[in-house]
């Protein structure tokens, strides 16, 4: 499994629309790394390179996917339309999107386009996390499934809290659209994520170093002061103690099951150092 994905990894273009958000930690990985590490090669989007979204045509796949949901996605669905052009246009493998200048200026997200796209199986960051990302293709080539990019928001002796709002439709039950947390535009997915064992992964920004912890989801909240889709996970002590002292970025990829395994033998193989 190890050495295929590895294989299929070769070559495979990620995206970075926009630029690497500011406020990102260890984030920004370069070009040179991604390549040497894991065969990927980095393809720079300009925002001015994009023709603006509402010159676009609402996506008819993203309208489909989403009908019977009461909010208006008539916009949304228009930068989904966008997003897709880019991918086509430069003939990419995966995206992270730098989501905030398009808020800040037009009042509407990529949330939940970037949340079908992984539904789809297709890697698809926001914030220009290139560090996320990458783990992201990795992921997605070792087991199949596209992992959820979160924020760690708080660790305490009792759990650790994710959140984040471009979650796939498929790790959650009982999900709806509802808006972006940060800025209360757009639309973003709030849901209750199925599975009660994950696997916490990330990769700092020279991919020489790897966070790869088991837990088990203690809690699924609706906090209004965090981003739409919520959990708590309670990991073994020696994690905990990683992620409260020593993380190694703003996000982290949340799995369903046990990966972790698979995660450090392909780590290993990489020369890249797991931790805890």
């Amino acid at each position: 499994i190890v050495k295929q994905a590895m294989k299929t990894l070769q070559g495979k273009k990620l995206g970075l629309i926009g630029e690497v958000s500011e406020w990102l930690v260890a984030s920004a990985v370069p070009e040179e790394v991604l390549r040497s590490r894991l065969g990927i090669d980095l393809v720079r989007v300009a925002w001015k390179e994009l023709a603006p979204f509402s010159e676009f045509a609402p996506s008819s796949a993203f309208c489909d996917f989403f009908a019977g949901h009461p909010a208006d996605l008539t916009q949304t669905a228009r930068v989904s339309a966008m997003l897709e052009h880019a991918i086509r246009l430069h003939g990419l493998d995966a995206i992270t999107v730098e989501c905030f200048p398009m808020v800040k200026r037009d009042h509407v997200t990529a949330c939940l386009p970037l949340a079908k796209f992984n539904h789809d199986g297709f890697p698809a960051g926001c914030e220009g996390d290139l560090a996320s990302a990458a783990g992201m293709m990795l992921c997605r080539e070792l087991t199949g499934t596209v992992p959820w990019m979160a924020n760690l928001n708080k660790v305490t002796a009792a759990g650790c809290h994710f959140s984040h709002c471009a979650i796939s439709p498929g790790l959650v039950t009982d999900y709806t659209v509802t808006t972006h947390y940060e800025t209360g535009e757009g639309t973003a997915i709030a849901g209750d994520f199925t599975s009660d064992r994950v696997t916490l992964f990330r990769f700092d920004s020279r991919l020489e170093k790897a966070f790869i912890a088991t837990g088990e989801v203690i809690d699924r909240p609706r906090s209004a002061t965090a981003c739409r889709t919520q959990i708590i996970v309670k990991p073994v002590e020696p994690a905990v103690r990683s992620l409260r002292e020593s993380p190694l970025g703003n996000h982290h990829l949340i799995l369903p099951g046990d990966h972790a395994g698979l995660l450090r033998l392909t780590c290993a193989r990489l020369g890249i150092q797991a931790k805890p």
